[in-house]
């Protein structure tokens, strides 16, 4: 297959392995995509200099953002791919528990019920 050849995905899994790697956004901020499956998704955002705050300190808005990302990953999984491919985030709420010094950040998602249309 040529690289000018793009297939659609036959699933919401592949859809997010097709997108994920091409997204801007994601690009920047360093993360990969570890695993997707059924109603998950598991992402890793490497540590870099460029993602801090103050020290060591991972950013506060990089991590919203791992959050973010995570949770569109998951809530694409599975074997359903929706006629349109596009979403926005409306509303999300983030209570920080402890900051993240100089370390990799796993992002875990799952899906708990989906959306009826």
């Amino acid at each position: 297959m040529s690289e000018a050849t793009i297939q659609a995905p036959t699933t919401g899994s592949e859809a997010m392995r097709l997108f994920l790697p091409h997204s801007p956004f994601v690009q920047h901020l360093g993360i990969e995509l570890v695993d997707i499956g059924d109603d998950h998704a598991r992402l890793r955002m490497p540590f870099r200099d460029n993602l801090v705050t103050v020290g060591e300190m991972v950013h506060g808005g990089a991590l919203a953002a791992c959050i973010d990302i995570g949770i569109m990953a998951a809530a694409w999984a599975g074997p359903r791919v929706p006629e349109k491919l596009r979403g926005v985030t409306v509303s999300m709420s983030v209570e920080f528990l402890e900051p993240a010094f100089a370390e990799d950040v796993d992002i875990i998602g799952t899906r708990v019920r989906r959306a009826v249309a």
